[in-house]
């Protein structure tokens, strides 16, 4: 737990729901001292308090303990990198994403959305991946026209697989080492299947 977690974690909730101390202090029993004590840090809440706090701001304990005022970059990061499990099987970055995704999503708000957009990302992608798929067996089995490609024209199929492929690659790394270094990610095109 952050050195100031509880202190900020109470002010903004408190703040939130247009409290002052005095009045959370009346709500919860606790006296204004106390409060003043737990928003300066000099103390965090336990047992009784936090149960307190947590019915008077409306929220749980659980969620006040699991609250974080800093996001996890290194956590960020891996979630970036495992969507280049796609290089494997397309369907693996997806997978990986969403184990990442779920286990945090819920604790921290960044996780969440870069979650959505990796995923939102990976499903075009792996669509469109798809969709050529079917073109080349289409054109390979039954033709336009009644002309089919023959075994001599792969390049049909390879050549934007391996396009695709490359640009899911680039992206995904670039967004990786943005994230470390706490820049700005961009995941797009994208068509937005988590909001």
């Amino acid at each position: 737990m952050a050195e100031s977690y509880f202190s900020g974690k109470i002010k903004t909730l408190r703040m939130t729901k247009g409290l002052s101390q005095e009045e959370l202090a009346e709500q919860t029993g606790l006296s204004l001292r106390t409060i003043q004590r737990i928003e300066n840090n000099e103390t965090d809440p336990r047992g009784d308090s936090l149960k307190r706090l947590a019915q008077a701001l409306q929220t749980t304990p659980g969620e006040m303990i699991e609250w974080r005022v800093e996001e996890d970059r290194s956590y960020m990061g891996m979630v970036a990198l495992g969507s280049c499990a796609f290089v494997v099987f397309p369907l693996l970055g997806i997978l990986i994403t969403m184990i990442f995704w779920i286990l945090k999503k819920d604790k921290m708000q960044s996780v969440d959305r870069l979650g959505k957009a990796i995923l939102n990302f990976q499903i075009t992608w792996t669509l469109a991946v798809c969709i050529n798929v079917l073109l080349f067996l289409y054109m390979a089995f039954v033709g336009i026209n009644n002309v089919r490609l023959t075994s001599y024209q792969p390049f049909y199929f390879f050549i934007p697989v391996f396009f695709i492929y490359l640009f899911l690659l680039v992206v995904s790394l670039v967004n990786a080492l943005r994230i470390f270094k706490g820049l700005r990610y961009r995941y797009v095109p994208a068509i937005k299947f988590f909001r």
